[in-house]
C-alpha cells in the first residue's frame, strides 16, 4: 500500500513538473524570475565601489552583485517577483579625507523588463572669469524688504554695505564677469509686493543707481494663499531659465524668499505674490509651506503657471520611522513614496544616505546586508540609520518617473505641475 502511494505521488509529480503548453514546451512550476541591468558606458564606476542588492517582499537577501560600466548583470531567482522584489543600486566612496555610502533602492514592478543604468550629459560648465566691480545703490528701499541680486550666470554681488534706516538705501559692489554684463534686481515691500529692474551693459567701474520707487511691476502676478505661516516656515522662488534643454545662461532670480533690508519681515504670512514677465517664457517655480511635521510642494518647470496651489488637504501620520519596520498611514491618495535615511558620524568623516521608493500602497523592507560588507564596509549598518523624510508625490508625476530618475538622471518633462508633501 505505502508503494502504491509513493507511486501514485511519484506519477503526479511527474505529470505536474512535465506538463506542456499548447505547443508542446514544458511549463516549469516554479518559474524562475529573471532581472537583467545594463550598465551602460555613460555610468562611470572607476571611483567607486559598485552594488546591485535584491530583496524580496519580507527584507531578505537574495542576490547582490558587484558591477562596472559596461556590464550586463543578470540575476535569476524563483524569488524575483514584480511588486515584491526590492532592488538596490549602492555606490561606495572611501578615500582618506571621507566615506561616503550612497544607497537608492525602489520597488520593481516589472521584473521582466530590463533595466538600463546610465547617467545623463554633464552640463556646459559656466564660464565664470571675473573682469572687475562695480556700485550699485539701491534707494527707497522699505524697511524689511526682500531683495536678491542676480545676472545672467550667477550671482555678481558681494560684500554689502547697509546704511541706516532713515536713508533706505543699500550699497553694494558687485561682480562683472566676461560673459555677462547685465544685471536683474528684485525687490519686495513687507507685503512681498514685488517688482523688478533689469539693467545692461554694466562695464567695470560704473556707478548705478537704481530706486525702488522706478522699478518697475511684474506683467503677471500671481497670489498664493495660504493659512497663516510664520515666515521662517515658508520657501517661494521663480527663476527665468534659458529656453534650451540644457540651460547655461539667465537664471535670474524673479522671487525669491531672500535676504532682507533691515530684516522686520512680519513674521506671519498668509499670502505671497509672484512675478512673471511676458518678455520671458521658461521658468523654475517653486513654493512650500511647513505646516507641523508637514511640508506642502507645488513645483514647476516651464510656462509660467496660472495659479499655484499647495496640496493642504493630503494628510499621513507616520506609525514607525525605523528603517526596517518604515510604516505610515494615510486617507489621502498618492502615486509614489521616497524616504531618505541617512546616518552621520563628523569625528570619522562618514555619511550613510539610503532612500528607498515605492508606488503607492507599498512598503518594502529590507533588513540586511551581504555578510561579505561587514568586512569591507564595516561601519555600515541598517540598525542606526535614521529617518529625515518622506517625500509623497500627490500627483503631476508618478512611479515610473521616479524609476528613470533612478535609472537614467531624467527629469520629470516640462510643464508639468507637481504637487508632493514632505512628512518627517
Amino acid at each position: 500500500m505505502i508503494k502504491r502511494s509513493v507511486l501514485v505521488f511519484t506519477v503526479l509529480f511527474a505529470f505536474i513538473s512535465c506538463s506542456k503548453k499548447d505547443d508542446g514546451s514544458i511549463i516549469d512550476p516554479i518559474a524562475e524570475g529573471v532581472l537583467t541591468i545594463n550598465i551602460k558606458e555613460s555610468y562611470k564606476t572607476d571611483k567607486t565601489d559598485n552594488w546591485l542588492l535584491i530583496h524580496d517582499e519580507n527584507g531578505k537577501l537574495v542576490d547582490h552583485k558587484a558591477f562596472e560600466t559596461g556590464e550586463k548583470i543578470i540575476f535569476k531567482s524563483p524569488l524575483l517577483l514584480d511588486n515584491k522584489t526590492t532592488l538596490t543600486i549602492a555606490s561606495f566612496t572611501k578615500s582618506p579625507q571621507y566615506t561616503y555610502y550612497k544607497l537608492r533602492s525602489l520597488l520593481l514592478t516589472n521584473i521582466s523588463e530590463e533595466i538600463n543604468l546610465e547617467t545623463p550629459p554633464e552640463l556646459p560648465s559656466r564660464d565664470l572669469t571675473e573682469t572687475g566691480n562695480y556700485k550699485l545703490n539701491l534707494t527707497d528701499l522699505p524697511w524689511g524688504a526682500s531683495y536678491e541680486i542676480t545676472n545672467s550666470i550667477t550671482f555678481p554681488f558681494s560684500p554689502t554695505t547697509f546704511t541706516d534706516q532713515n536713508s533706505l538705501t543699500l550699497k553694494l559692489n558687485p561682480r562683472t564677469y566676461k560673459n555677462a554684463d547685465d544685471c536683474f534686481i528684485y525687490a519686495a515691500d513687507n507685503n512681498v509686493n514685488p517688482r523688478y529692474k533689469l539693467l545692461t551693459g554694466i562695464k567695470p567701474g560704473d556707478d548705478l543707481t537704481v530706486s525702488y520707487k522706478n522699478m518697475a511691476e511684474f506683467d503677471k502676478n500671481i497670489v498664493v494663499n495660504f493659512p497663516e505661516t510664520n515666515l521662517e516656515d515658508i520657501y517661494y522662488m521663480v527663476v527665468r531659465v534659458g529656453d534650451s534643454e540644457m540651460p547655461t545662461v539667465s537664471n535670474y532670480f524673479m522671487a525669491y524668499k531672500a535676504l532682507n533690508f533691515g530684516n522686520v519681515q512680519p513674521n506671519r504670512k498668509s499670502k505671497i505674490t509672484l512675478g512673471y514677465l511676458n518678455s520671458f517664457s521658461n521658468y523654475v517655480t517653486s513654493f512650500s509651506i511647513k505646516i507641523g511635521s508637514q511640508t506642502y510642494y507645488y513645483s514647476k518647470d516651464g510656462t509660467a503657471p496660472t495659479k499655484v496651489e499647495l496640496p493642504l488637504k493630503s494628510k499621513f501620520e507616520l506609525v514607525d520611522k525605523s528603517f526596517k519596520n518604515f510604516k505610515f498611514s494615510t486617507t489621502s491618495s498618492y502615486t509614489y513614496r521616497s524616504s531618505s535615511f541617512t546616518y552621520f558620524d563628523a569625528n570619522n568623516h562618514l555619511n550613510t544616505d539610503w532612500t528607498i521608493s515605492a508606488p503607492s500602497g507599498s512598503l518594502p523592507k529590507i533588513t540586511d546586508l551581504p555578510t561579505e560588507f561587514k568586512t569591507l564596509y564595516p561601519e555600515i549598518s541598517i540598525d542606526n540609520l535614521v529617518h529625515q523624510g518622506s517625500i509623497i508625490t500627490i500627483d503631476g508625476a508618478n512611479y515610473n518617473d521616479a524609476k528613470n530618475s533612478l535609472f537614467s538622471g531624467k527629469s520629470v518633462s516640462k510643464n508639468r505641475e507637481l504637487h508632493f508633501v514632505m512628512v518627517q
